[in-house]
């Protein structure tokens, strides 16, 4: 390029000097032409005249000269200036690089910051634009270089997502959508935000790789302002009309993108894909403004940090892993009810309430002081603000106070390390203990990392940058402690192989008393088998018992049974025997009473008799007045014969009742006898039954024991016999998996060698790591910048 510049330039310079030969020569020829007095239209012009036609054809000559030699000049001036800062930059990335390949991860090249602009006229040069673009990328090389070996921070641990993954979440849902095909633009909050360059950077890797049909127009920054996003959202949809993808890096400004295409008419044509649950967002996402978001689990953000600072300040233990990674959820209209309630915000899941961390037991004596800077409670934040209020109540009977802080100069947007320097100054004058931060701007780490090396516990959440020199610095630190581990394992695999010689030795000796317990497992088995069938034997012999003493006692109750009726039929004979005597001593009494009374029937038929005969003679002495008197008194007579008569009779069949009754009466004595010899019999035939039922009760009760002590018996047999068997078959295998376990200890015992091996090597592998790892220069008290 310079040598076409001065090839140019070389021929206006001839072309001048002709020029000016020529107007000389013209000049000269004038003036011949006056001597030979050869006159023409233009000699006759006067001489003044002939001077201002040359001094116009030379001011001419000069403005072609200024407009395009001169320019040329400045274009040229102006690309070298360009190359200059090319080759400056190229010199120093390539020395950078160098310095890299040696192993010097602390390394900074030189971003030229001067930026030299033409005029305007030259904005549409295509070769100074092809320089400046050029020079962009380059200064973006040199960037991403430095970013490469920037300082690591030293924090305790981060809990967040990560960025680079999140763009290439993000991506993979832009290249479905678009069916990779399309233009997409970039509206991020700041170029200086790393959290979202790194976003952008995933977002663009992903499209390059497995979507080239889709082009990315361009970034813009929107500065974290919903207006700003709008306004160029609005615009870009003007100026670029094949625009069919919005990408937003962060989760403010995504509602100022869904107005402008909702109000350019462009709601189906252009794709928005967002980050974080928001309310704008999340009501755009069901109006279907919003494609999609990603979601990253803030609450966890907030409340794990505090929880690891906590417990690393008890115990001092760090924790396994340096950075702990939330989970990606990608939310669209379908699924956001799992992750969205308009009255609660975000919800956080059960899975996420397990996975928390737990705070130790405090044993410190002092009050523990810990800060969290929080850049807002709103939209994305409100979750973050509830993680943080969640840890506090929790550590509130731990000793701990937790002080959270929303700095107004963070809060309205800001997020340059020097807004953060003078708030951590004035927390750590406050005595604070620790420190949980987000880290947006790289320049804040030298800077944290010295209040570290002076003991300030610091752990980060959603965004700080992260680099190789990071993840050199921890594959320095895993080749430390992989050294020391493959020692122990070394040493553990010596120790484990003289165990499993050990081991092998006594399975040999259980193996040799495993087969003699067998021996004599079956011989115990043998009696037991003999043992099951004499009890089976028992067993049926009581149940005959048991059945003949059923039958005993079933046929004493008979018998029980009949005595009873029996006796209470002979009870109630006897009753009666007794009525009967009662009723004929009464009869004897009344029937002696009958003998009184027909005695005086008898004196009194005699009396009337006498009577009678004193009547008649008393009538005969009456004469005929004492006929009727003496008829009378003849009829007495008679009746009293007659009564005399019945009396005689009635005598005679007392006597003969009487002789009846006496019969009765000895044969009823009798009978009472003999049925109180029934009773007695039959109280003690009822005594006999009862000691019968008694003695086959109780006998009945005893064969039921002895039964159920048999069956007992049996089944304890049973079980013994089962546990016997199952015993034997353990036993059995417990001699097959011995032998097993005799061949595996055999092998163990070599595999155990070969890992001792192994362990010798990997110690010696790790010796050289740590060696390698040793070449990479990872500290130094100033980075060094080429």
């Amino acid at each position: 390029m310079k040598h076409i510049l001065k090839k140019k330039h070389t021929k206006f310079l001839s072309f001048i000097i002709i020029m000016t030969i020529a107007i000389v020569g013209v000049l000269l020829l004038l003036e011949l032409l006056n001597l030979f007095n050869i006159t023409t239209a233009f000699i006759k012009l006067p001489k003044y005249k002939i001077l201002v036609i040359i001094l116009i054809l030379n001011i001419s000559i000069f403005l072609f000269y200024r407009l395009f030699i001169y320019n040329i000049n400045l274009e040229y001036n102006l690309v070298h200036k360009k190359l200059k800062n090319i080759s400056n930059d190229l010199q120093s990335l390539s020395i950078a690089i160098s310095e890299l390949s040696r192993g010097n991860l602390i390394i900074q090249a030189i971003n030229t910051e001067e930026i030299i602009k033409g005029k305007n006229e030259h904005k549409e040069n295509e070769l100074i634009n092809l320089y400046d673009q050029i020079s962009s990328y380059i200064k973006e090389s040199i960037l991403d270089f430095n970013t490469i070996t920037s300082v690591p921070c030293k924090r305790l641990i981060y809990i967040g997502a990560d960025s680079f993954r999140e763009g290439e979440k993000c991506g993979e849902i832009m290249g479905k959508l678009l069916n990779g095909n399309g233009r997409v633009a970039v509206l991020i909050n700041k170029m200086t935000v790393v959290g979202q360059v790194l976003r952008y950077k995933g977002f663009k890797s992903i499209l390059n790789k497995e979507y080239p049909n889709i082009e990315i127009l361009g970034i813009w920054e929107e500065f974290e302002d919903v207006k700003e996003t709008y306004r160029l959202s609005k615009e870009l949809i003007k100026k670029y009309p094949g625009l069919s993808g919005i990408y937003i890096t962060e989760g403010t400004t995504p509602v100022g993108a869904a107005d402008a295409i909702k109000d350019q008419g462009k709601i189906e044509k252009i794709k928005i894909i967002a980050h974080d649950l928001t309310n704008p967002t999340m009501k755009n996402l069901e109006s279907g403004l919003i494609k999609a978001t990603l979601s990253q689990n803030p609450y966890t953000q907030g409340y794990e940090p505090i929880i690891y600072l906590y417990n690393y300040l008890i115990n001092r233990k760090k924790p396994p892993t340096s950075r702990k990674l939330t989970l990606l959820e990608i939310v669209n209209n379908e699924n956001y009810k799992k992750f969205w309630n308009n009255e609660q915000g975000a919800l956080i899941s059960e899975k996420t309430i397990q996975t928390l961390s737990v705070p130790e037991v405090n044993t410190l004596s002092k009050q523990l002081k810990i800060a969290v800077i929080l850049t807002d409670d709103k939209l994305f934040w409100e979750p973050v603000a509830k993680g943080i209020k969640d840890a506090t109540i929790k550590l509130k009977d731990h000793n701990v106070m937790v002080k959270c802080i929303i700095p107004e100069a963070i809060q309205s947007g800001g997020r340059n390390a020097e807004l953060y320097i003078p708030v951590i100054d004035n927390l750590l004058n406050e005595g604070i203990d620790a420190l949980s931060l987000p880290i947006f701007d790289r320049n804040l780490i030298p800077y944290l990392n010295d209040k570290i090396d002076n003991g300030l516990v610091v752990a980060t959440f959603n965004s700080e940058p992260f680099n190789f020199r990071g993840i050199m610095d921890n594959v320095a630190k895993h080749a430390e402690s992989l050294y020391k581990v493959s020692e122990d394992l070394a040493t553990g695999s010596n120790e484990s192989n003289y165990a499993t010689t050990q081991i092998n030795n006594t399975m040999k000796n259980i193996l040799t008393g495993s087969k003699y317990q067998l021996e004599k497992l079956s011989e115990s088995e043998k009696g037991i088998i003999s043992l099951m069938e004499n009890i089976d034997k028992i067993v049926l012999k009581t149940n005959e018992s048991s059945q003949a003493a059923e039958n005993t006692i079933k046929a004493a109750q008979i018998g029980h049974e009949t005595v009873q009726k029996s006796r209470e039929s002979i009870q109630e004979l006897l009753k009666s025997s007794k009525t009967a005597t009662d009723i004929i001593n009464t009869l004897n009494g009344d029937t002696i009473k009958i003998q009184e009374i027909i005695n005086i029937i008898e004196d009194i038929s005699s009396q009337t008799s006498i009577l009678a005969i004193n009547a008649s003679i008393q009538a005969a002495h009456a004469g005929e007045e004492g006929k009727g008197f003496s008829v009378v008194a003849s009829e007495v007579k008679e009746l009293a014969k007659k009564s005399t008569l019945a009396t005689k009779n009635i005598q005679e069949l007392i006597k003969t009742i009487l002789l009846g009754i006496e019969k009765a009466t000895k044969s009823i004595s009798y009978s009472m006898a003999e049925v109180n010899k029934s009773v007695k019999i039959s109280e003690k035939v009822e005594i006999a039954l009862n000691d019968i039922l008694r003695a086959s009760g109780d006998n009945e009760n005893k064969i039921r024991v002895i039964d159920l002590a048999v069956k007992e018996i049996k089944e304890i047999i049973d079980v013994f016999k089962k546990s016997m068997d199952s015993f034997v078959k353990l036993n059995r295998e417990n001699s097959a998996a011995v032998e097993e376990i005799t061949k595996s200890t055999n092998d163990m015992s070599q595999q155990i060698q070969d890992i001792s091996n192994m362990a010798n090597l990997l110690s010696d592998m790790s010796r050289v790591q740590d060696d390698l790892v040793a070449q990479f220069i990872l500290e130094e008290t100033k980075n060094k910048k080429i």
